[in-house]
């Protein structure tokens, strides 16, 4: 057995970019499909984002934008193109991401299976 999943992951950081960018005129395409993105991409053309400084010139959608986007145009602020129901799952947000939270021990750090960034503020497992 190797210790890696598959080749993916071990290929040189240029070649997974270059895959990678290939890849992202399509996804962009298909977030057009919705309306808001459709919106905040007018005039982007996704055959030209092909590079990291095409990618930074992207507009920012702040998640703390998004209840009103919501309130607007309910129920997904036009990010989905499905409809409401048809999905098998739904995640939802019970707090604003400016809500204050307790602090509590996060599982897998006393293990050693953990990572947080210097300027994160929280510790992923």
């Amino acid at each position: 057995m190797t210790e890696h999943y598959d080749a993916l992951e071990t290929r040189a950081p240029a070649m997974r970019e270059a895959e990678l960018f290939s890849r992202m005129p399509d996804v962009l395409r298909k977030a057009m499909a919705a309306p808001a993105y459709a919106e905040r991409l007018q005039g982007i053309d996704p055959a030209g984002l092909t590079s990291r400084a095409a990618l930074a010139r992207l507009p920012v959608l702040r998640k703390a934008d998004l209840p009103a986007l919501q309130k607007a145009s309910p129920p997904f602020g036009g990010f989905v193109t499905g409809l409401p129901g048809s999905f098998g799952r739904l995640f939802t947000s019970l707090f604003r991401s400016s809500s204050p939270r307790q602090r509590m021990p996060t599982p897998g750090a006393a293990h050693g299976r953990c990572s947080r960034p210097a300027s994160a503020r929280a510790t992923w497992c």
